[in-house]
């Protein structure tokens, strides 16, 4: 078990934002060459990703729910921020589904 990040909308689903986390996905693949397993669907899976959120916040924060207001700060910070040299999937994934939550109104429910 490890940690994962779910996108919720208010009434818990995330069906409204499944094609633009769909084409996230398909846009981090093309940017890092490798993606987050879970990003198409609605979800981070990894914990590498879990830190890149933590940065782009500002705080110790992906491991606990995170508000829409969360990811509209994350997103502005990330917005000012360049991927690291090298493979870069985690970076990509955190940031694609930090807009795509910051753009869509969603929540974020932290497991692990």
């Amino acid at each position: 078990m490890g940690w994962d990040m779910y996108a919720v909308g208010p009434r818990g689903g995330r069906k409204p934002a499944r094609a633009a986390f769909r084409a996230a996905a398909s846009e981090v693949v093309r940017k890092a060459g490798s993606v987050d397993c879970g990003l198409g669907d609605g979800w981070l899976d990894c914990s590498p990703c879990a830190r890149w959120m933590e940065a782009f916040h500002g705080r110790t924060s992906a491991w606990k729910d995170w508000t829409p207001e969360d990811f509209r700060a994350a997103n502005a910070n990330a917005a000012n921020t360049e991927a690291p040299e090298g493979e870069s999937w985690d970076y990509w994934s955190a940031r694609e589904f930090i807009r795509v939550c910051a753009e869509n109104n969603l929540w974020g429910r932290a497991s692990f």
